[in-house]
């Protein structure tokens, strides 16, 4: 990712503790939300140390990830100085985090926690589901889950999962079992060799969504404790970047329940790989007659999973085009300040750059003139399915009004900081409805689907696309190679992967029957 994420990204966003962070996350359909619920319910004293996140990007400095981690464990010392001992202990973690001169930066983090709070605790870790899951976490802890949707609508009823098996297992007396039960019962973590796309994760509709479906169905046939298919985060250079399995339960039945999901995937693997249409495609959908409003997605520049929100390669098809149209959000802060400088009324010129990895990163598009229908804060608070409730800051905005030469006519959403317009409310906060239009155009790639699907009402369908201007978190794999050098402590792949490796069957099953996920203790676990 060619934006650095620094130790201002994480305060900008939030960056709290104790009673603080419990009003901001308790009630806001998240990971927190869920396990507070819990673990109130079950009259269960709970302290809440250090809580912060920031947007997708690149590595941290090893300087902001040594402050980041201090700050974390600075915030246990205190709660375990005044509160602990502790019985239970919970990281929410994303599980891709990268760090420079850190190979696997959250297992660090874990690590240490535990050396903090010593064996006996039972640890929980929630991970999002594009997570690049380490070894390291995975021993340091318990009992691990990931999401299991995306577009992300289960994090609430994850969290609330984790919490009931640690207490599960609190009262099962797990903090006082033997080593080796202990040991035997943790969750387990296989990686696939498979690096999927971000769009082709999502589990709505697609190959990987039969998958997920698979998944949940294995769960309870194999009376597993919990099952997660995690989709990995795959802008990374390093073997912890791929689809991997999270299961929790009986040693055999983890794994009975891999080797399936294994041939499953193998089976789908041309599918899963599989790119998205590109700008032409997208002139062409405008050029064909239809009746109704068409949305589409631009998943190759989507902020949420490292995009810059600032390649206008879709957009630019768009106003060549004779549509009515919304598009948004652009990320642009010289646009936003030239709006500022104009004024509500005034004329700017938009240019449109490419902005992704090859040699044409940054080439110019086109210019366009605008006219300012609006200025403002680019702030809303998310009011359909995917994380209600959740106030989204983008900034300072504008709203641009344009009428190209073309004949297309309609506005443009355009922000300083980085954001994902998937809520409506990212229009409708800003006064631009979606109605009567030919096409919406969203930087998003999966969670746009369930707010704007009573706005796709496109005949001849399908009136919901997704397409890639092949900006930085572009569908085609093959774009990033050698696009950046790494920025981590990471050297690169060592196992190969598909698509980016030839693999036959055989070497494929050889892989993962080697992962240590797969090994079953020498006895049989009561």
């Amino acid at each position: 990712m060619p934006r650095r994420v620094g130790l201002e990204d994480f305060r900008r966003r939030h960056w709290l503790s104790g009673e603080s962070a419990r009003q901001k996350l308790a009630s806001d359909n998240g990971w927190m939300a869920g396990l507070l619920e819990v673990f109130e319910q079950a009259a269960l004293p709970v302290q809440l140390g250090l809580c912060t996140a920031a947007y997708p990007g690149g590595s941290i400095s090893a300087a902001d990830f040594t402050a980041l981690k201090s700050a974390l464990l600075e915030s246990l010392d205190t709660a375990l100085q005044t509160q602990g001992p502790f019985e239970v202990v919970v990281l929410l973690l994303h599980g891709a985090l990268s760090a420079a001169a850190q190979t696997d930066p959250e297992s660090d983090l874990l690590q240490a926690v535990r050396r903090r709070i010593g064996p006996r605790p039972l640890v929980g870790v929630a991970l999002d589901f594009h997570g690049n899951v380490g070894e390291g976490l995975v021993a340091a802890a318990d009992v691990v889950v990931a999401g299991r949707c995306y577009p992300v609508t289960d994090i609430a009823a994850r969290g609330a999962r984790l919490a009931s098996l640690l207490l599960r297992r609190l009262g099962q007396g797990a903090a006082d079992w033997p080593a080796e039960r202990r040991q035997a019962l943790r969750t387990r973590h296989v990686r696939l060799p498979l690096v999927v796309p971000v769009s082709s994760t999502q589990t709505l509709v697609g190959p990987f969504a039969g998958l997920a479906s698979r998944a949940r169905a294995l769960e309870i046939e194999l009376g597993l404790d919990d099952l997660a298919l995690v989709g990995g985060f795959p802008f990374a250079d390093h073997d912890r970047a791929c689809v991997s399995v999270l299961a929790t339960g009986q040693p055999a039945a983890c794994r009975q329940a891999v080797r399936e999901l294994a041939r499953l995937a193998w089976r789908r693997r041309a599918e899963l790989q599989s790119t998205l249409p590109g700008p032409s495609e997208l002139g062409q959908w405008l050029r064909e007659p239809g009746q109704g409003t068409l949305v589409v997605a631009d998943a190759g520049d989507n902020p949420g999973v490292g995009g810059l929100g600032q390649d206008g390669t879709l957009l630019a098809e768009v106003l060549r085009s004779r549509s009515r149209f919304a598009a948004g959000i652009h990320v642009d802060p010289r646009t936003v300040q030239l709006a500022r400088n104009a004024g509500v009324g005034g004329e700017i010129a938009l240019n449109l750059r490419r902005a992704g990895p090859g040699p044409s990163d940054l080439s110019l598009l086109g210019i366009w003139n605008a006219r300012v229908e609006r200025l403002g804060p680019m702030v809303y608070r998310n009011a359909g399915p995917v994380m209600p409730g959740v106030t989204l800051d983008g900034g300072a905005g504008a709203v641009l009004f344009i009428q190209s030469g073309s004949g297309a006519v309609g506005h443009v959403l355009v922000a300083s900081e980085r954001i994902q317009g998937y809520d409506t409310q990212a229009f409708l906060s800003q006064q631009v409805a979606l109605s009567g239009l030919d096409v919406v155009l969203i930087k998003s790639s999966a969670h746009f689907r369930l707010d704007y699907a009573a706005h796709a009402t496109r005949t001849p369908g399908p009136a919901m696309r997704m397409a890639d201007g092949g900006g930085w978190s572009s569908a085609d794999l093959h774009s990033h190679l050698g696009g950046l050098p790494a920025t981590d402590g990471n050297s690169g792949r060592s196992r190969p992967v598909l698509p980016l490796d030839a693999l036959d069957e055989e070497s494929w099953q050889a892989l993962i029957d080697r992962e240590p996920g797969m090994r079953l203790p020498v006895d049989a676990v009561a």
